[in-house]
């Protein structure tokens, strides 16, 4: 977890520098996001929210994760953990992050904001 607030781009930036990316399979994965929350968030001093590494900035409406699968919009499904009545584009919104107020659900905000950032590294 970095100690800054940054906006999205710096936040991918800053993770592939350290050869990481933006939060996504702890957002996408259900049991990872449970666990992460439960042990990573609540107890951080770090803000309200942190980027989740999806976005629709190449086509409107069209979410997709950093690793170019769509991301799901319905709640239903175990993946999809937005807001109510997110992602809503307020103010041409085209990145997201975990929202600690909203319950820790998502929510889309305008990709210049400043989020703290968690990078994520797959070991193999």
């Amino acid at each position: 977890m970095e100690t800054k607030f940054v906006t999205f781009d710096v936040a991918k930036d800053m993770c592939a520098d350290r050869g990481a990316r933006v939060l996504l399979d702890g957002a996408r994965n259900s049991t990872l996001r449970i666990y992460l929350q439960k042990n990573v968030l609540v107890t951080s001093a770090k803000g309200n929210n942190w980027w989740i590494n999806t976005s629709d900035a190449v086509v409107e409406g069209n979410w997709v994760w950093g690793d170019g699968v769509e991301t799901k919009l319905d709640n239903a499904l175990p993946e999809a953990n937005w807001f109510r009545s997110q992602p809503d584009n307020t103010k041409n919104a085209d990145c997201a992050w975990i929202n600690k107020n909203k319950n820790y659900k998502w929510d889309d905000v305008v990709c210049a904001t400043r989020g703290a950032v968690i990078c994520e590294r797959r070991f193999q």
